[in-house]
């Protein structure tokens, strides 16, 4: 047995939060992820799960206390830790502003030793900034996708917004107060000009979006631009589909929202033939093409691997149709199980097994051993960390974090 500090994880760019409820008592026997106390912002409250599982011995918090991110919550008395065996470590020490990293954990249960990072959110400029400032955030990232795979990063992930706004028809569903985390005078790049950009630079860096808005793009100008990123990279893209959840983002391209659904799965039809026919002839309700060519084709065999995105029924069954796998986002253990049983029955509907379809998760909070190893055993084949901040002192801290996790789990 061992005694294990369960400590405050990271919970964004709160400096303190107050402890409003204690959820467990000294003697009780916890799981991991399990909630041990609720905490309140001026904006939010949330939870704290355990990073492992155990009987607590103590208590370190009491109603009305302020933590923040290292704060012991209680001592548990646990079993040894299990460490998930990794080929070597990896450390990482800085940053650019904007790129927040993650870490994968297996790729189709094979364990590896990779980081891979998410970029979320673009370097902020003010209208007319300046040039010096345009060319140290580009030489940033850069420098950024040059380091992360010296040191062995499997894959670059970036996620897709045209256009924000201030008010929504429909709350972000990846976070608490349903709005999107971005600060003021922030957004993102477009993940087309950015890959480009960062398969010029790396060699053996995958790249991967997590996810492409696909109903709210035209579809024949999609296919050509993954296509030559595909080029670019020497096959080194994954193309991440998801419907989205905007409406007014979906409706400022052209687009309804609320038939998005059907005309994402007409998109993705029309891309695989485009990728794998040599003569296209297509007839949907949006797209119709007659002796129709697109060459050159990906360099991928079949095209660019889709990672379908989707915590709902018709996202199951798109996944299971087109897919090389699913993306599941801010999901605990016991979601992440929910999502894998629907996932299996959305399969075995589609004639297709988990051999040849891949499960990739982001959790919702800082990871640990224990907790991979409890993903592993679900059967998650990537497990994707997000750092989740746009400061770059931030960011260093959240890589410290990560670089620690490598090691114990080494």
């Amino acid at each position: 047995m061992a005694l294990v500090e369960v400590k405050v994880p990271d919970i964004g760019d709160f400096d303190e939060v107050a402890v409003i409820e204690l959820l467990v008592k000294v003697g009780d026997t916890v799981k991991a992820e399990q909630s041990l106390i609720t905490v309140e912002s001026d904006k939010a409250s949330m939870e704290i799960p355990s990073s492992h599982a155990g009987v607590v011995t103590a208590l370190k918090v009491k109603l009305g206390d302020k933590v923040k991110q290292g704060s012991v919550v209680l001592a548990l008395e646990t079993a040894s830790a299990f460490g998930l065996a990794v080929t070597e470590s990896v450390i990482a020490t800085a940053a650019p502003s904007g790129l927040a990293v993650t870490s994968v954990i297996s790729r189709h249960g094979e364990r590896s030793d990779a980081i891979s990072a998410l970029n979320r959110h673009a370097p902020t400029h003010k209208h007319g900034g300046n040039h010096r400032q345009t060319k140290a955030h580009r030489c940033g990232i850069q420098t950024f996708a040059q380091n992360i795979e010296a040191m062995g990063v499997e894959s670059l992930w970036m996620g897709e917004h045209v256009v924000l706004f201030d008010k929504t028809s429909n709350p972000y569903p990846g976070s608490r107060d349903g709005k999107l985390p971005v600060p003021d005078g922030g957004g993102m790049l477009d993940t087309v000009a950015t890959f480009g950009f960062i398969a010029g630079c790396t060699s053996t860096l995958r790249l991967g979006t997590g996810i492409t808005l696909l109903p709210q793009r035209n579809p024949i100008y999609t296919a050509k631009e993954f296509t030559t990123l595909d080029w670019l990279s020497r096959g080194r893209i994954d193309f991440g589909i998801g419907v989205g959840w905007c409406q007014e983002e979906v409706e400022a391209c052209g687009y309804s929202f609320h038939d998005r659904g059907a005309r994402c799965d007409e998109f993705i039809e029309v891309i695989q033939q485009l990728w794998t026919d040599p003569v296209v002839n297509f007839e949907g309700k949006t797209i119709q093409l007659k002796d129709c060519r697109m060459d050159p084709k990906p360099v991928q065999t079949g095209g660019v691997p889709m990672i379908i995105g989707g915590h709902s029924p018709a996202g199951f069954k798109r996944a299971a149709k087109y897919g090389a796998g699913w993306y599941g986002f801010q999901l605990n253990l016991a979601q992440t199980e929910d999502m894998k049983d629907a996932l299996t029955m959305a399969l075995n509907h589609a004639g297709r097994t988990w051999d040849d379809f891949e499960l990739i998760i982001t959790p919702p909070y800082q990871i640990t051993p224990d907790l991979v190893k409890a993903y592993e055993d679900l059967g998650v084949d990537r497990l994707i960390l997000h750092l989740g901040s746009q400061k770059p002192d931030r960011i260093t801290e959240r890589l410290t974090l990560v670089s620690d996790l490598m090691a114990a789990l080494s």
